[in-house]
């Protein structure tokens, strides 16, 4: 039954292509002499610890295809578009209601991405296609991972640490000027002490486990496929 819930029709060719041919920007580079900065300092970007109840969490790992989470291939992912199956729709119910206000003018989420994420994997650097409009909201599922933001201009890096039942949310320029990625690797240097004050000595590196993400937007107006 929960396999039939996510059929082929979920998946859009046209959509794959797309992405695949997308001119994402990315940067190979050391970016060690970058400047560290704080979240609060990136504008439209907001993280929202704890923001999933826990029995949502299990709800909607237990609907998604077993196969989604088996065998060690790096980039599985799952393409969704209105309606969501249940309870994947109600994570509409969570994101902040100035967010929906204000840039999604009280319209719920139109596409979804699905990422599984085994210890290792990572995404380049690189912003959202520009078929969609303002505004991405990605929730993290099973374990923690850093995401870390760019602006290869000023040299500036952000760490987030995306945990588990979070909500990160990007907006203006936190979706249109920074790049964001998950760097590949088994772990991540987990800072004792707050972001922009982080140093080798307080650092401690902790094993990735498997994680998927959902990441919920809107397209963009009157844009069409093929």
């Amino acid at each position: 039954m929960t396999d039939e819930l996510f059929d082929d029709s979920c998946e859009e060719n046209e959509f794959d292509q797309a992405l695949q041919e997308a001119d994402q920007e990315s940067v190979d580079q050391d970016v060690s002499s970058w400047t560290q900065v704080p979240l609060e300092s990136i504008t439209g970007l907001s993280y929202y610890p704890n923001r999933l109840p826990l029995d949502l969490q299990n709800q909607i790992t237990n609907v998604l295809p077993k196969g989604l989470f088996s065998g060690t291939n790096s980039g599985r992912q799952l393409h969704l578009y209105v309606p969501f199956p249940e309870p994947i729709q109600r994570l509409n119910n969570y994101l902040p209601s100035e967010f929906l206000s204000d840039v999604w003018k009280n319209q719920p989420a139109e596409a979804s991405i699905i990422q599984v994420y085994n210890p290792g994997d990572g995404i380049i650097p690189h912003k959202d296609l520009d078929m969609f409009a303002d505004g991405v909201a990605i929730y993290s599922f099973l374990s923690d991972m850093t995401m870390v933001f760019k602006l290869p201009s000023k040299k500036l890096k952000c760490d987030v640490r995306l945990q588990k039942g979070s909500l990160v949310v990007m907006r203006g320029p936190a979706r249109y000027e920074w790049l964001h990625e998950i760097p590949f690797r088994g772990g991540d240097w987990i800072s004792s002490s707050s972001q922009d004050n982080a140093t080798a000595s307080n650092q401690t590196w902790t094993p990735r486990n498997q994680r998927f993400s959902i990441t919920m937007r809107r397209i963009v107006e009157n844009h069409t496929f093929g």
